[in-house]
């Protein structure tokens, strides 16, 4: 039946809640390392053992748990959408950070142009 789980759900799978903050940090730390590589080299970072040590978590478990979600849509689904409105949020939120910050610039510009 379309009911029947296509893979067994592992005995140490990632919660969803914890698998979605995973994907996050994978997601944030590539593209950090696909911007600016140095970063993580100059603070000695690979992305995967810094998310296994940090979510308390190794390969096998992660690629099990990975599997498990891939295999019922509905969850991955949820999954992505947390982690794709995480970044969109953070996204926002540094694009905000930016607007300020070329608002201040112009301002500071237009006082000076007032000087002279």
């Amino acid at each position: 039946a379309c009911a029947d789980k296509l893979i067994e759900e592992p005995d140490n799978l990632i919660p969803r809640d914890q698998m979605a903050d995973i994907l996050y940090d994978m997601a944030l730390l590539n593209a950090i390392d696909n911007s600016h590589p140095q970063v993580l080299k100059e603070n000695d970072l690979e992305v995967m053992e810094f998310v296994y040590e940090k979510y308390g978590v190794d390969s096998l478990q992660f690629a099990s748990s990975d599997v498990y979600y891939a295999s019922v849509p509905e969850e991955y689904q949820k999954i992505y959408e947390a982690v794709e409105e995480r970044l969109t949020e953070q996204r926002d939120s540094v694009n905000k950070i930016i607007q300020k910050g070329q608002a201040k610039a112009v301002d500071s510009l237009r006082r000076a142009a007032d000087y002279d």
